[in-house]
């Protein structure tokens, strides 16, 4: 039930796609869904280390959110450049419009799984495993358009490994 939010926002845009090509009517429906589910998983993704998560499984999800997005990031584009080789010279001044809406709109998905990234940076911050600084700089990398999904599997397989010593993990003399 943990997870059941962040399923959602792997299922809907695929859903959307489904919809939206099959020229069933509910497309409009479930993209407000979608974009309540975004929403809600920007601040979910704060609550998860209360619900028991780690640092290692909250990147785990960042990571497979940004891997899941890609298809539909990709299906966004092209419906874009299709739709201005398609209208050609009737679309005028409308093509840098079109263009700066659907770079919002891939913007939004990047944001909306970036804050899982930082939510897992800062539980490693808690744990006084990571500097403020450190956390600052991989939280920028995943914001910087395609570079994301390169930081975002940067940070989960650079510190997944680590953990805090505790008394049981520290060695006997």
């Amino acid at each position: 039930m943990k997870k059941l939010p962040m399923l959602l926002q792997l299922i809907v845009p695929y859903v959307i796609l489904i919809c939206g090509s099959a020229a069933i009517d509910l497309t409009v429906g479930i993209a407000y869904f979608y974009g309540g589910i975004l929403i809600f998983n920007v601040a979910y993704a704060f609550f998860l280390p209360k619900l028991g998560f780690d640092g290692r499984r909250i990147l785990f999800w960042n990571v497979l959110l940004k891997l899941c997005n890609i298809p539909v990031v990709l299906c966004i584009m092209v419906f874009a450049l299709v739709m201005t080789l398609v209208g050609g010279k009737n679309l005028g001044s409308d093509v840098a419009i079109m263009f700066k809406i659907v770079f919002c709109v891939c913007y939004v998905l990047q944001i909306s799984t970036s804050i899982f990234g930082l939510s897992g940076l800062l539980w490693y911050r808690k744990q006084g495993l990571l500097s403020v600084k450190s956390v600052i700089s991989r939280t920028l990398v995943q914001l910087i358009p395609l570079i994301g999904i390169w930081g975002s599997v940067y940070c989960y397989f650079s510190l997944r490994q680590k953990k805090r010593l505790t008394t049981e993990d520290e060695p006997v003399a």
